[in-house]
């Protein structure tokens, strides 16, 4: 047999047949066989190229049988941060059956998984002018081990993958990959076998459907979103061919409001968030990118288009005008301006946020003095025109961290400190002087929606609500007069991806995740804090193929043609918690207990004025869980003096509507046997004279 080396993750093998690979500690590997000449590769086209071939410039690294630990990095090979995959090409010197691979996964921090490479697809390929196939002929994913180096070892069905070509695709298990060691074990293979197995390989293939044309679905006339709710998602109709028509490919229409409409007025959306990027809509001077003053006031013109159209709907709209090019770009005071006019022309835009993230240097370039003097000559401008506008400042990444700024991280103590550092030094310069509110995209990383996330613990079922209120605390400390702004959350959500900061697995675990942020977050606002919209990133999966972090937040298709359950759980969730005015947090009420899993559930007990029913909202907290698994349980509340229940229906966002569960009374004391899942529930328990149909939706 020959033995040749390569480097690669791999995903769990779905192939019929596949034998599940050997995860084993360094320190257990036996030797080796002395290595037969390896084959050779070479880097495709693939994000952050150029960074790859700096690591491995003479394509050897991989195959010099070098396994040591290695401190410095410098014997492995290393995609870009942020590169989704790094792919790599295989030539051998002739046909080969392929038995058998081993790779070792280099983890620069061995404790974490930000390097790792969750998975692997190798795709096969045979004989002359022959070309991949769109199937891989093998995927499995790489579960994570702590440790600088992870070996995996896995063995090929069917006798192994003939072929004269490989290429190997390693999938980032959060943020990029890094490479060692590779090798394979081959066997001789004839020009027949070669032949034999791509004839195979083409047969194989799954059907090929032509691309379909989905068509925006009609809204009666009369169709508005209903109510006065907090619950809103971010859009992003400048990223259409209407605007970016340089870049078809990506920007095509799926973002135009025909198109998103639906979804908005379907789920019951109150809230809308949409950027503009200031150079676009500049009149002045050499106008707009692709063609001048006449496209900036087209684009001016398609705009005011789109408010009307979210206005006719009852929508409302935060703007965020983006000046990154700062004050002394051309068309700065005018863009300003017209931002105001936008305000005062249409009462649909209830907000306007001054800029996005500026603690990112790809949004903000310069210094945080720079910036708080550039938006307060923002709102001038915005003032100028309409003095009532709503100004919202802060936009952070996080609650203003400052991770990207050396100068800010210094004398820090740790990461608790570095994760508001910024907001606090814009605040302490002045920003909040001239605002109305602030605003946050606090993303929960890993974290389960209550829980905290740097600032409080990711086991503490009050944690997110417990930084909100000390973000707070520490934004009213640099207002005039100690004045406790309201706030906004203008992004948060979770990608399905196995890539990014704040991401989950499944789209399951998305819609757990979307129900249960929405109702923690109404339960603060129900508890006093000024909490005014919540804006979950985003309404729409972007054209990015594959598992790419950034395309995978929306909870709509990339397309517009289909939700995904996130958005049929949020239009739920949207329907019935409409007016957020008719909910106030029960008083009088004991702490709820459960036969099993108290510890587990997280519930409240609110009240509805309309009609004087008790709505109960719980769900299990995965995160704190051995086994993340269903359960049954039993609730028992002790009835406020007085409260008789004649009805109680059960929302299970598992299930297309309520329905009527039983129950018992005895003593005051109620009991009621739930099943209870990781996504968000409630009871609807009703008094006596208030029996009837399902509340509708």
């Amino acid at each position: 047999m020959h033995i040749t080396r390569l480097l690669f993750p791999s995903r769990p093998w779905l192939s019929l047949g596949l034998l599940l690979a050997l995860h084993l500690p360094v320190s257990a590997q036996t030797a080796a066989p002395a290595p037969a000449p390896a084959p050779t590769y070479a880097y495709p086209p693939q994000s952050g190229l150029d960074h790859v071939v700096k690591t491995d410039p003479q394509n050897t690294k991989l195959t010099d049988g070098v396994t040591a630990v290695d401190t410095t990095g410098k014997q492995a090979v290393w995609s870009k941060w942020g590169a989704k995959d790094m792919p790599i090409d295989w030539t051998f010197s002739g046909p080969v059956r392929v038995k058998a691979m081993h790779v070792t996964i280099k983890h620069p921090n061995p404790t974490s998984d930000s390097s790792h490479a969750s998975a692997v697809r190798i795709f096969a390929v045979g004989g002359q002018g022959t070309e991949l196939l769109p199937t891989p002929d093998f995927e499995q994913e790489i579960p994570f081990k702590e440790g600088p180096l992870q070996e995996v070892n896995f063995v090929f069905p069917n006798d192994g993958l003939v072929a004269d070509r490989l290429r190997t695709v390693f999938v980032a298990g959060r943020h990029q990959v890094v490479l060692s060691e590779v090798s394979f074990e081959t066997e001789p293979a004839t020009a027949a076998d070669l032949e034999a197995a791509q004839t195979r390989r083409v047969a194989a293939q799954p059907e090929q459907f032509k691309k379909v044309d989905w068509l925006p679905a009609p809204l009666a006339n009369d169709a508005r979103v209903s109510g006065d709710s907090l619950f809103g998602v971010c859009g992003h109709l400048m990223h259409t061919n209407a605007f970016m028509n340089d870049n078809n490919q990506r920007f095509n229409d799926h973002w135009r409001p025909s198109r998103t409409m639906p979804w908005l007025v379907e789920g019951n959306f109150n809230w809308l968030r949409e950027t503009l990027y200031m150079g676009f809509f500049n009149v002045t001077g050499e106008g707009a990118p692709g063609g001048g003053v006449a496209r900036g006031e087209a684009n001016r013109k398609l705009v005011e288009e789109y408010l009307q159209r979210y206005q006719d709907r009852g929508i409302k709209v935060l703007l965020c005008p983006m000046f990154g090019a700062g004050r002394d770009a051309e068309g700065f005071e005018d863009f300003a301006k017209w931002i105001g006019q936008l305000a005062k022309r249409f009462p649909a835009v209830r907000a306007i946020e001054l800029h996005n993230e500026p603690n990112l240097k790809g949004f903000w370039k310069s210094t945080p003095q720079e910036f708080v003097d550039t938006a307060r000559a923002f709102a001038t401008g915005v003032r100028s025109v309409a003095p009532d506008a709503v100004l919202v400042a802060g936009s952070f990444s996080g609650w203003g961290g400052a991770w990207q700024h050396e100068d800010l991280k210094e004398l820090l103590k740790g990461p608790r400190e570095i994760a508001t550092k910024y907001a606090e030094e814009v605040f302490r310069l002045g920003l909040l002087e001239f605002v109305d509110a602030v605003s946050a995209h606090p993303y929960r990383g890993e974290s389960a929606p209550e829980s905290g996330e740097v600032l409080e613990s990711p086991t503490d079922p009050d944690g997110f609500e417990k930084e909100i209120r000390a973000w707070l605390d520490l934004a009213a400390k640099h207002t005039p007069g100690g004045k406790r702004l309201p706030l906004y959350l203008t992004e948060i959500g979770y990608s399905v991806s196995h890539q990014g900061y704040s991401s989950v697995s499944s789209e399951e675990r998305q819609a757990d995740y979307l129900t249960r942020l929405f109702l923690v977050l109404l339960g603060i606002r129900l508890d006093g804090v000024p909490l005014e919209a919540v804006f979950w990133y985003d309404l729409k999966q972007d054209e990015i193929k594959d598992n790419h972090y950034e395309s995978n937040f929306g909870i709509v298709a990339p397309n517009a043609s289909r939700p995904r359950p996130a958005w049929t759980a949020a239009r739920r969730v949207n329907e019935f918690f409409a007016n957020n005015a008719d909910f106030t947090r029960a008083k009088d009420i004991a702490p709820l207990e459960f036969l099993n899993g108290s510890d587990l559930i997280k519930s409240a007990v609110w009240h509805r004025a309309s009609d004087g029913a008790l709505v109960v909202p719980f769900w299990r907290m995965n995160q704190l869980m051995k086994s993340d698994a269903n359960f049954d349980s039993e609730l028992r509340l002790r009835l406020p003096e007085g409260f008789q229940p004649a009805d109680i229906q059960l929302y299970d966002l598992h299930e297309d509507r309520p329905r009527r569960i039983g129950f018992a009374v005895k003593d005051g004391l109620l009991r009621v046997p739930l099943h209870v899942t990781a996504r968000a529930a409630w009871l609807v328990i009703a008094p006596t004279g208030k029996v009837g149909e399902p509340t509708p939706e």
